[in-house]
């Protein structure tokens, strides 16, 4: 009966686990497709104006600049952007930041999901 006991609280612990297991990989699930949204307006707003720095970008994309440089970090990272600086600028601020042909590609997949 003890052996029994035991059992049964080890198997509700075990659910208990499953239980917040899959609960957290639904949460995640629904952060990727968030993320995906704000990406695929990352990267509509990169390929429709100039954009020079991220507070541009942070304004047509229509997301936080927080997002924006958390988002391009990504996208730099991926090949998906490319940046480049002019130091030669005056301003010494002046960066583009293009899209790449592997970028233009995942906003393409993207766009299908979105619009």
């Amino acid at each position: 009966m003890v052996l029994l006991s035991a059992f049964s609280a080890a198997l509700r612990e075990i659910r208990a686990f499953l239980f917040l297991v899959f609960y957290f990989a639904f949460l995640m699930r629904g952060n990727q497709l968030e993320h995906s949204q704000k990406t695929f307006e990352v990267l509509d707003a990169l390929d429709r104006r100039e954009i020079q720095n991220q507070r541009q970008l942070a304004k047509h994309a229509g997301v936080s600049l927080g997002q924006v440089n958390y988002i391009l970090k990504s996208l730099l990272d991926r090949g998906l952007v490319k940046a480049g600086n002019f130091r030669k600028s005056r301003r010494k601020i002046g960066y583009a930041y293009l899209l790449t042909p592997k970028g233009i590609q995942t906003k393409s997949r993207l766009a299908v999901r979105f619009i």
